[in-house]
């Protein structure tokens, strides 16, 4: 029931997540373009400089690559290596039979005992209902990162794509803002690129610019897991910002392990849990 459940809006889930990474991708493209054509003007005054890139092969080949942002000249590795091939496939089907186990053996039981939203039941359920969700769902998150991490490497292999750095050692951040940084790698640079340093240039100070790109990327995280379900509460949204406001307010305060301590604290008791609630209101209605 459970897995109908969550499969059910799986088609409207993935388009959307294709859509958005299109989007940024044609945006990414449209935008370094126009740069080079500046620099390109630069050295050649009547502006008779062509970009060789501007191909069809090019464009497609940015499309399928594991990045958003575009570039000229993509690093690339001296072949093919079907060995790394097989292996992350292998990855992502165990990966995979390994989450459904979780969904159904674990989560589809909580999700059993209730008989009303979240936003319905009485307050000693629903913290009871949570807690019993939080670990679970951690499992779930980092399973996702492990699949992600194969699927990013398989396209990457395939392609022979050279630059593999798609996240930094994010389970040792001392700090929530350390881990922002390190968890998505071509989500931060494009939103750096795109977003940070287009508002810099409008004469916005970086600590302000740094906010909206927060707050941008919190609203396209909670559309994106709303909209599929056709449910809006905004909690994926709210708990990003408190743990923006914990980052401010006690980061000065959690140093060394006891920083990363709080970082573990606030996945397992941040989005990702946000993330089960929606679905737990929506295999309910």
């Amino acid at each position: 029931m459970l897995m109908f459940a969550l499969f059910a809006p799986g088609g409207a889930f993935f388009s959307l997540w294709f859509y958005i990474i299109l989007g940024m991708k044609l945006y990414s493209y449209q935008e370094t373009n126009f740069w080079y054509r500046l620099v390109d003007s630069e050295k050649d005054l009547d502006g008779s400089v062509g970009q060789t890139n501007l191909a069809l092969g090019d464009l497609y080949y940015f499309l399928f690559a594991p990045t958003l942002c575009y570039q000229r000249d993509f690093p690339f590795t001296p072949k093919i290596s079907i060995n790394k091939l097989l292996h992350r496939l292998l990855e992502m089907v165990v990966v995979i039979q390994i989450m459904v186990g979780i969904v159904q053996q674990w989560i589809e039981p909580i999700f059993q005992r209730s008989d009303n939203p979240f936003s319905g039941i009485d307050i000693t359920l629903r913290v009871e209902h949570l807690v019993s969700l939080a670990v679970p769902t951690h499992f779930l998150w980092l399973l996702f990162f492990f699949l992600s991490h194969s699927c990013l490497n398989f396209a990457a292999e395939l392609l022979r794509f050279g630059d593999r750095h798609f996240y930094g050692d994010w389970w040792n951040a001392p700090n929530l803002i350390t881990f922002w940084k390190n968890w998505n790698i071509p989500f931060q640079k494009w939103s750096h690129r795109h977003l940070y340093s287009q508002l810099v240039d409008r004469k916005v100070s970086p600590s302000q610019a740094e906010l909206l790109v927060f707050l941008i990327s919190a609203a396209l995280f909670e559309y994106l897991i709303a909209l599929p379900l056709h449910i809006c509460h905004l909690w994926i949204f709210l708990m990003m910002v408190l743990e923006l406001l914990v980052a401010v307010f006690l980061g000065s305060y959690f140093h060394g392990n006891y920083g990363n301590g709080l970082v573990w604290l606030c996945l397992l008791l941040g989005p990702p849990l946000a993330v089960t609630t929606y679905f737990h209101d929506h295999y309910i209605l």
